[in-house]
């Protein structure tokens, strides 16, 4: 071995100590075994049947059906939700498919129906038609309503988006 290689050598066993000594010493300063006897902050948390307001008083969650939703669903609002689908879904007649099939007069049709599209196993082992009641369902969350779905989407948390972006698919025909 010449100077330089010694010299290497040394300074990978130096960093290795001082990387050891580092990791020994930040152990007997916080000991991360010791429990807590409680937490230092205590994180408030309201039971799930209802929901505080701004003054901090407790009010009773609403859920409103699905049918009074659409009844006041805003289509301009839907068609702008909409855009963010755009990416892998077509809405107009004769559109193509992308990534996503073609969605232009979705509502009633058959799932996994276009024959022009490679729909995932669960998809075509789904079954009947994407009705209202359906499409909610599986746009809150499409992995969990449809467990092997190849949409990777995240889904609409908001009922009254939801409600929008379905008025206006329902438009499409």
């Amino acid at each position: 071995m010449n100077m330089n290689q010694n010299k290497l050598l040394a300074g990978f066993l130096v960093a290795g100590i001082l990387a050891m000594s580092t990791g020994y010493i930040a152990k007997a300063v916080i000991n991360p075994e010791i429990e807590l006897a409680e937490n230092a902050y205590v994180i408030e948390v309201a039971e799930a049947s209802t929901a505080s307001d701004v003054t901090g008083t407790t009010t009773e969650e609403v859920i409103i059906p699905l049918e009074e939703l659409i009844a006041a669903a805003n289509i301009e609002k839907g068609k702008k939700a909409a855009k963010a689908c755009t990416a892998c879904h077509s809405f107009d007649q004769g559109g193509k498919n992308k990534t996503g099939p073609a969605l232009f007069g979705i509502v009633d049709k058959a799932v996994g129906a276009d024959a022009g599209y490679k729909y995932s196993n669960a998809m075509k082992d789904f079954g009947g038609t994407w009705t209202v009641e359906n499409l909610n369902q599986f746009l809150i969350k499409p992995k969990l309503h449809m467990p092997g779905t190849k949409m990777s989407y995240a889904g609409i948390k908001k009922d009254q988006k939801r409600a929008d972006l379905i008025a206006w698919l329902q438009t499409l025909k």
